[in-house]
């Protein structure tokens, strides 16, 4: 509290209202029981889990409940009993209320007025439809409801010296030009705290009586036009415009800007005069535009951020050159033009697909996407396993647009993830082949086996063995190696199918017949069967009753069988 007093005196800390208390013993310990319960609940959900197993995560349940009934608690009452502290200021927080949230409502409402001190200029917030209803009426003495501010005087004539009017016309002097998301954004912000329809409505009044310039799609357009009043009749289209004074020319610290900010693009020394700023920025940057022009589909063909951000930059080149000298200097001049910025970023993301990150990506996001939706075979666990750092590191890298400044980390991540892939694609062609010879062994251990033919049983074994051909062919490990493993894998099953019932299906060998037998015209008998005392699989069992079957045949045809159990 000693240090934090002092420190919100501070420019940057003079709009923070700090409110501190003194927290109990053991609230760490509170807060990692805490942590750690939730975990738990998160990761394992009682509808899937069973007996004791689901009762702990119920308990863990409850006992997060519990902890973060009483952290909250504790943190109400340290609350309570701690301070607020603004602009070097320490007020206690019973000195303002009993409860907190009443000494909060008190204090921020004391605190508001401090830091919003402007924004009565324009306290009355407009309506959404305000700025193009003012804009485009015929008199405005017949708008009461649509003038709040009262910016039009009895005459119907925009009074001038309104302190809100004041307050944006100082601000556009000073940027000369400016677009208008930032525009709404600087007087939304403290000390002034308007609402974005109360601030197109001050503009509104400006465009009124000719006193600014607005620029949509490229070209400037007169306030009573109805470009002017479909731009600013939302919040979305005023968005896209940009703003300047009227008249007047670039002063001389706008040129110094101008002509700085032109050195360190082109690196060359530039002159802070209309005709030298001009002259440079008409030769540089054409160019730069011609060399970003494919940029942003090159970003589309590679499926990563930044084709928008990209197309705006081509967007803010051509608005600059489209322009007369004096608006050069005042895009390259203001302080609060994203141009440059954007630029450089433009530039340097070409540069590095130029050199190789292209083809990183390319390879790269389609590796991303496909190994993050395996299917959930138990060959794939430590694929799934490997990939999880890489894929979440990707997820991370590749959803914004300044993935360019992380080239090590992006090619890190790719290197990663080919060889778990790689490793993935080795045991799956692994396991598949095991899979593949118990598959064969069950086959030859079924009753039927024995009643094929050496033809057929050789047609078998060769089927299993061109089956397996795919598994043992050298491979590199690449995402065409997983899917052809996978859809063999399929291709198997099908054949194995074909293969138990080829094999079940099969019939034993006729008995000769005996000659004795039928000259003394006793019932004959068929030949001995030998069978199992003991299955041990549902192949056992699917013999078996192959072997009944066909049994069933010679009893219907007289003959008598003899069963003989093997031990």
């Amino acid at each position: 509290m000693r240090h934090l007093a002092p420190r919100t005196t501070d420019p940057q800390e003079r709009q923070r209202l700090y409110i501190c208390g003194q927290m109990p013993a053991k609230w760490h310990d509170e807060i990692r029981d805490l942590f750690r319960a939730r975990e738990i609940v998160r990761l394992n959900h009682p509808s899937t889990l069973k007996g004791d197993e689901a009762q702990y995560v119920r308990t863990q349940q409850d006992l997060s409940r519990r902890l973060l009934d009483t952290l909250g608690r504790q943190l109400r009452q340290s609350l309570e009993n701690g301070s607020f502290v603004f602009r070097g200021q320490q007020v206690a927080s019973r000195n303002e209320a009993p409860t907190l949230p009443a000494a909060l409502n008190r204090r921020l409402k004391e605190v508001a007025e401090l830091v919003y001190e402007k924004y009565s200029l324009a306290g009355q917030p407009a309506a959404t439809d305000t700025a193009a209803v003012f804009l485009q009426a015929r008199d405005l003495t017949a708008l009461p409801q649509s003038d709040p501010l009262r910016l039009a005087d009895a005459n119907g004539a925009v009074r001038l010296d309104h302190a809100a009017l004041v307050a944006l016309s100082d601000h556009l002097k000073l940027h000369h030009q400016m677009d208008g998301r930032p525009l709404l954004d600087h007087f939304a912000a403290p000390p002034y705290g308007w609402s974005k329809d109360t601030t197109r409505y001050l503009v509104a009044a400006l465009l009124r009586d000719g006193r600014v310039k607005l620029r949509t799609n490229g070209q400037e357009v007169s306030g009573t036009s109805v470009e002017a009043r479909a731009a600013i009749s939302n919040t979305n289209g005023f968005n896209r415009v940009a703003l300047r004074l009227a008249d007047g020319v670039p002063s001389a610290d706008l040129r110094d800007k101008a002509a700085h900010r032109l050195e360190s693009l082109t690196g060359d020394t530039v002159s802070p005069t209309l005709s030298s700023i001009s002259r440079v920025a008409r030769e540089f940057f054409p160019a730069k535009r011609n060399a970003l022009a494919g940029l942003p589909s090159r970003l589309r063909a590679v499926q990563v951020p930044g084709p928008e951000r990209a197309e705006e930059v081509l967007t803010q080149l051509n608005d600059l050159l489209a322009g007369d000298d004096a608006e050069v200097i005042s895009r390259l001049g203001d302080p609060d033009n994203q141009l440059v910025a954007n630029l450089n970023w433009a530039d340097n993301l070409n540069r590095q697909l130029n050199q190789g990150l292209e083809g990183t990506l390319r390879d790269l996001v389609p590796m991303r996407d496909r190994l993050g939706r395996l299917p959930e075979l138990a060959a794939l666990t430590e694929l799934r396993r490997a990939t999880a750092e890489p894929l979440a590191q990707l997820a991370e890298l590749l959803t914004h647009d300044t993935f360019g400044g992380r080239v090590a980390e992006l090619t890190t991540a790719h290197q990663h993830l080919r060889e778990a892939l790689k490793a993935g694609v080795q045991a799956l062609a692994q396991h598949q082949t095991r899979q593949l010879a118990l598959a064969g062994k069950e086959l030859q251990e079924m009753y039927s086996w024995n009643w094929l033919d050496v033809e057929n049983q050789t047609a078998i074994s060769d089927a299993l063995t061109a089956l397996e051909q795919p598994y043992t062919q050298a491979r590199q490990g690449s995402l065409s190696d997983l899917d052809e493993l996978l859809n063999h894998g399929q291709t198997v099953e099908e054949h194995l199918r074909g293969l138990r019932h080829r094999v079940s299906t099969a019939q034993p060998p006729a008995p000769e017949p005996d000659d004795a037998q039928e000259d003394s015209g006793t019932t004959p008998s068929y030949a001995p069967v030998r069978l199992r005392r003991r299955l041990t699989s549902t192949a056992d069992l699917d013999g078996l009753i192959a072997r009944l079957q066909q049994l069933r045949s010679a009893l219907v045809a007289g003959q008598s069988v003899d069963l003989d159990f093997e031990d």
